[in-house]
């Protein structure tokens, strides 16, 4: 019984991220362009790409290591941007869950 109990809440869990997925997806297709628009994005996701091939694989660097720093305070305030956008919508229907 626990097991049905279980499964049940990580399907429901599961296609609710879906659902609220689904209707971010305006959102998310923004940032997808405008992270497009950077225009060191090619470069660095290619050194990074060059980088794992070349049998670094043990060694992580993440994508801030290839960029200057103008990529990164772009990058960054991209990121908050849209990380803000998505999450107060999620923490305003959470809490409207919970609350009733």
């Amino acid at each position: 019984m626990e097991e049905l109990m279980i499964s049940f809440l990580v399907k429901k869990g599961t296609t609710d991220m879906f659902k609220y997925l689904k209707s971010k997806a305006h959102i998310i297709k923004e940032f997808a362009y405008d992270l497009k628009n950077l225009i060191e994005i090619p470069r660095v996701l290619h050194e990074k790409r060059k980088f794992l091939k070349s049998n670094n694989r043990g060694f992580k660097k993440d994508i801030f290591y290839f960029g200057s720093s103008t990529f990164k305070k772009n990058f960054v305030e991209l990121y908050d941007k849209y990380h803000k956008t998505l999450t107060s919508s999620f923490l305003n229907n959470t809490i409207n869950l919970i609350l009733t």
